[in-house]
This record gives C-alpha cells, sequence and structure tokens, in this order.
C-alpha cells in the first residue's frame, strides 16, 4: 500500500527498426513497410505543490487569499511505449490498394508520496501514498484503394480499431497525523481512507469513408473539380470500475508511516481477534456506463476558378450524430439517446492571385466539437496521483463554431514561405472546464451560451543562404495574437439561476470593478513558435523555442479565484552528424528545457498575492542517439 523509494531504474531509452521497400512485377509493383519501436522513460518531481485558497469572506480583505489546505511531495513516473507496423501495397497504372495493421501499447507506472496540511476548523495533517498502474494498447486495421477511371478519382477506406485500457489495482492511502500524540490514524472526517480501485475501458471504433473526384473544364476551358462523398464512424464503448475501502474497526490503532504493514496478517480482522483491518465493497454504478455514438456524413464541394486570378472553392457538409448512453444517474437506471442532431455545415473560400506567387485568401466555415463520452457521463474519474475528480456532465451538449479567415501568403523557392492572417471565431456552447465552489480538485466540463476569439498570426518558412552556400541558414516560425471573451453574464453557474456575473459581484472585493466579460477558458493570449536550422556539410544543428501566454485553466465560482497556467518557456537545441560509408551512421545529441522552466499554475484575485495552485519542475533533459541504415 506504500510507495516504494530508490526503485532500480536506468536512462530513458528508446529503439527503432524499419524496413521498407517496392517490387515490380509485370504490369503492377508491390510495396512492403515493416516497423517496431520500443521505448522505455523516467521521469522524477520531487518539488510537486498543490494549493487551495479561497478569497476571505470579508470583502473588504483584499491582500491576502485564505489558505485551505497545502499538498507538498513527490511523483515519479516510468513509461514502457512498443509498436509495431506491417503495410502492404499493389499498385496497377489506375489502381491501388494498401492494406495495413498497427498495434500499440504501453505501460505506465506511477506513485505519488505527498504530505496535506488543512488549515480549516480541523487542522489535519495527513500522509499520502498513491500507486498506479495503467495499460493502453490500440490494434488498428486499414484497407483502402485508389482508382483512376479518368475524369473520375475514387477512393475509399475502411478502418476498424479496438482500444483497451486496463487499471488493474489503483491505491490510495491517507492517514491522520496527531503532532502531539505522535500516532497514525485513519479519521475520515479529516480526509483519510484506503481505497483500492479495479478500472477497465473498451471502445471499438470503426470508420469509413468513399469520396469521388470528377475533374471538368469551366466555361473557359479551366481545370475544375467537383468532390463528394460520404462517412460513418461508430463507436462503442464499455467502462467498469469495482471501488474496495479499507477500513478499521474502532478498538484497532496500530497504524505507522509505513503504509505497507496496514495489511499485514497480525493487522487483518479475523473472527479471533475480533478487531483489524477489514474491506468493504462499493460499487458505484454512477461510475459505470456503455455508450455507443454514430456520425454519418455526406459532403459535396466544387474547385471552381472564375477568372484567371480568382478561384472559389465552396461546399457543405451534413452530419447526423446521435450517442446512446445506458448507466445510471443518481443510481436510477439510464438508458436512452442523449444526443441527437442533424447540422448543416457550408464552407466557402476565396483565392486571389495577385501577382505571380502571391494570394489573397478569404474563408468562411461551420465546424463543431462534440462531447467525449468520458465528458458526457456521470462517472466520476479519480487520480489519486494528481488529487483531482474529473466528473462527467450528461447533459452537456456539442459545441457550433462559425470561422471567419483572411490570409495574405507569398510564396518563394522551395516551399518557402510569409504569411499574415487574421481570424474571428464564434462559438455557441463551448466547453469549459469549472471546479467546484467548495471542492476545486472536483472539475466538471460545463457549456457557457456564447464566446468568440480574434486574432493575428505571421507565418515565416525561409532559408537565409542560397543552396550553393556551405554554411547554410534557415528559419521557421509563427506568432500568433489572440483575443478571447465570454459573457459572464450569460454563464448560469448557480442551481437559482445566478451568473457567473452575479457571483463574481457578490464576492468582488472592496474597490473591485467586475467586467461582464473574462477570457476563454483554456486560451492563450499570444503563441510562439521558433525555429532556426544551422548546416555545414554533414554537422546539422536545430534549435526551437515555444511559449504560450498565461492562459485561464479552471474558471473561478463565488469564492473561489480563478487560477491560471503560467508561460513555459521552452528552448530545445538538438546536434546530428552524419558519416560513414555513403553517410549511412548518425549521431544526435539533444538538450530539451534548456532553460530549466518549470509548470506553475497560480491563483489570480483582486490585489490579493498570487498564491500556487499546481506546481512542479520539469528539469532538464539529455539524450544521445544513433542510427543506421543497412541499404
Amino acid at each position: 500500500m506504500g510507495v516504494k523509494k530508490g526503485a532500480a531504474n536506468f536512462a530513458n531509452q528508446s529503439y527503432s527498426f524499419s524496413f521498407g521497400n517496392q517490387y515490380d512485377i509485370k504490369d503492377m509493383s508491390i510495396g512492403l513497410n515493416v516497423a517496431a519501436n520500443y521505448s522505455n522513460s523516467y521521469k522524477f518531481y520531487d518539488d510537486v505543490y498543490r494549493g487551495v485558497f479561497f478569497k476571505d469572506t470579508d470583502n473588504k480583505s483584499i491582500n491576502d487569499l485564505d489558505k485551505r489546505e497545502v499538498s507538498t511531495g513527490t511523483i515519479s513516473q516510468n513509461e514502457v511505449l512498443w509498436s509495431t507496423l506491417v503495410g502492404g501495397a499493389i499498385k496497377t497504372d489506375h489502381h491501388k490498394f494498401t492494406m495495413s495493421l498497427v498495434h500499440s501499447q504501453n505501460g505506465d507506472g506511477k506513485a505519488a508520496e505527498y504530505y496535506s496540511q488543512n488549515f480549516d476548523e480541523t487542522k489535519a495533517k495527513l500522509y499520502k501514498n498513491a500507486i498506479e498502474y495503467s495499460q493502453k494498447s490500440v490494434t488498428n486495421a486499414l484497407i483502402a484503394g485508389k482508382h483512376d477511371l479518368g475524369s473520375f478519382q475514387v477512393t475509399w477506406k475502411v478502418s476498424p480499431t479496438y482500444s483497451h485500457i486496463l487499471e488493474p489495482d489503483v491505491r490510495s492511502t491517507r492517514l491522520s497525523f496527531d503532532d502531539e500524540k505522535g500516532v497514525y490514524d485513519l479519521k475520515l472526517g479529516d480526509g483519510a481512507g484506503i481505497d483500492r480501485f479495479f478500472r477497465t475501458l473498451d471502445e471499438v471504433n470503426v470508420a469509413s469513408k468513399a469520396d469521388v473526384v470528377y475533374s471538368f473544364a469551366q466555361w473557359s476551358g479551366k481545370a475544375s473539380k467537383i468532390k463528394f462523398g460520404i462517412s460513418n464512424t461508430y463507436k462503442n464503448r464499455d467502462y467498469s470500475i469495482l471501488l474496495y475501502q479499507f477500513n478499521a474497526t474502532s478498538n484497532f490503532n496500530n497504524f505507522s508511516k509505513d503504509f505497507n504493514q496496514i495489511l499485514s496478517d497480525e493487522n487483518v480482522w479475523t473472527p479471533e481477534s475480533r478487531s483489524g483491518m477489514y474491506v468493504v465493497g462499493n460499487r458505484d454504478l454512477n461510475n459505470e456506463y456503455k455508450a455507443n455514438s454514430n456520425v454519418a456524413a455526406a459532403y459535396v464541394m466544387n474547385e471552381l476558378p472564375l477568372t484567371e486570378k480568382f478561384k472559389t472553392v465552396y461546399g457543405f457538409r451534413v452530419e447526423k450524430s446521435t450517442i446512446n448512453y445506458e448507466g445510471h444517474y443518481n443510481n436510477i437506471p439510464l438508458d436512452s439517446l442523449v444526443h441527437n442532431e442533424m447540422d448543416i455545415l457550408p464552407s466557402v473560400g476565396l483565392i486571389y492571385n495577385v501577382i505571380e506567387n502571391m494570394n489573397l485568401r478569404g474563408s468562411f466555415t461551420k465546424t463543431l466539437a462534440r462531447p467525449s463520452f468520458k465528458e458526457k457521463s456521470n462517472a466520476h474519474i479519480d487520480d489519486p496521483i494528481s488529487q483531482t475528480v474529473f466528473i462527467g456532465n450528461i447533459d452537456l451538449k456539442e459545441t457550433m463554431v462559425n470561422n471567419f479567415d483572411l490570409r495574405w501568403e507569398y510564396f518563394f523557392k522551395n516551399k518557402e514561405i510569409v504569411s499574415v492572417s487574421g481570424f474571428y471565431k464564434q462559438f455557441h456552447n463551448p466547453i469549459e472546464l469549472v471546479p467546484f465552489e467548495l471542492s476545486p480538485n472536483n472539475i466538471q466540463p460545463r457549456n457557457i451560451d456564447q464566446s468568440e476569439v480574434y486574432g493575428l498570426e505571421l507565418e515565416l518558412k525561409k532559408k537565409l543562404t542560397g543552396n550553393s552556400a556551405r554554411f547554410k541558414v534557415g528559419v521557421v516560425g509563427n506568432v500568433t495574437l489572440i483575443s478571447s471573451k465570454v459573457n459572464i453574464k450569460d454563464v448560469k453557474v448557480d442551481v437559482n439561476g445566478k451568473s457567473e456575473y452575479d457571483l463574481r459581484v457578490e464576492n468582488a472585493r472592496e474597490g473591485e470593478t467586475i467586467k461582464d466579460w473574462r477570457p476563454m477558458q483554456g486560451q492563450a493570449p499570444y503563441i510562439v513558435n521558433l525555429a532556426t536550422n544551422l548546416a555545414y556539410q554533414n554537422h546539422d544543428l536545430n534549435v526551437s523555442y515555444n511559449v504560450q501566454g498565461a492562459k485561464l485553466f479552471l474558471v473561478g465560482s463565488g469564492i473561489l479565484p480563478d487560477v491560471y497556467e503560467n508561460p513555459y518557456h521552452g528552448l530545445n537545441a538538438k546536434y546530428t552528424r552524419t558519416f560513414g560509408k555513403e553517410n549511412r551512421s548518425k549521431f544526435s545529441f539533444a538538450i530539451q528545457n534548456l532553460l530549466n522552466d518549470g509548470f506553475e499554475q497560480r491563483y489570480a484575485s483582486y490585489q490579493a498575492d498570487s498564491e500556487t495552485y499546481y506546481s512542479y519542475s520539469k528539469g532538464r533533459r539529455f539524450s544521445v542517439g544513433y542510427s543506421y541504415k543497412f541499404f
């Protein structure tokens, strides 16, 4: 029941092998691809911090947040991942058939040790251990064809996938500690408890589609295309959980900091001793469900040149989507159609060729995002490693998005480009993660009414030296500035019908002005991705940098402040050198997180000192690699 310290480990390692070839036999070509990958990696974070802070009930108090609970500790992780691929293709002058089979599997073991201090009336101190192992596997088959029938090109594919997730024994142990008496105890009122749960998820996904492209010449002889097709995606999921809670008789107090002694033979209840630990099975039917979804779609689009310089691409897509859910709600059986929508998604794009290699593009598209099975459920998914609980929301609706884009682009040689884009998006029923007011570690996805996003993006891909230069320099990057808004007067968060705006006003600090809007949850105000490549003969150096601005991670509610995720400055470098006969050998050396930046999420409240919600150091990662091409 307790974590093991000092477990043996080795350097992170990965291996890969691939083979591919094409064989010409009479009037056809046969291709073959085989690949295998294996990796084993370790992570260790020794300064994990999680804090629960509320706004003071006294509205005149603005300098400090009210500290409720602080947890500090360590998290370790060992992940093993392997995958295999076998694929083949048969190609003739007018037909191509492909088939592939991919299997990927990983085992992910995690352990955490925390010390937690409550600062409410109980003043409880808890020692926590959590042990978790998760095994995930995905098996995918793909059968596809492409046929050239003169003016018609037909493509089709069928792709079934089977996914399996097994968490065979997640263990969470929390014992309270009395400073004065120097003893450990299983006081449930302090938040102590001993749980073991077994979770299983099975999902079958079958995706299929067929597309037809008809090529023709429009009225002035310019090439035009009409494309139409159908698709269908069916998913079926079965999620189950078994939970066992361990309790102690009232006359048992043989607890210590060694959690592995809790279930030793002498501590287990027997009919003779009438004292000790015993187990209770607690099956929560609300946490188990079966669900299936189906999305059937058809579309048509036309690529049509109107003049020598002006072209349009337009069309629409029709989607019929359903979700059936079988489970329980407040322990009452639920077996119903919880989602049934028909959506028409039009799109239109205009392309104007200003001069050679320069285009001006404008487009409008209507898109959508549907909630996942996990989000649209009644399940409570406990993660003792991160100390959070994800709570599904069976009433979630799909999100509709209107997208408006305007783009200027200029092309250089060798696929180099510089472009400037402006965009505007309207969201109806977007989904946000919202914590419970008095339990901020319990998180639930919820719809809000309306939101909007607009921004500007600059993209550049350019070589700074010529192709004949011995020393070559190239740069790639994009910078995006984004503004997002949610009208919080339309966000209902209270059972009495109060809006988020109402609750913020009720809990405003003295002198604080509440705006009627805030940023969207999860949307950064800027995104920067930059990379440069330096090459000299067989030497190559790549340096990359990326950062996102502070973004709203959890939406505050009532006395709970907003939580923002601070920017993470990722600076990475990789050096490679090829050598040997025909440069078949390659050596590489890489460093990740050169700046040694960490992960940090912090509370934000009017004029209050900033407090940490969740943080840990990422550390630097160094790696070396070698690869060899046999032929």
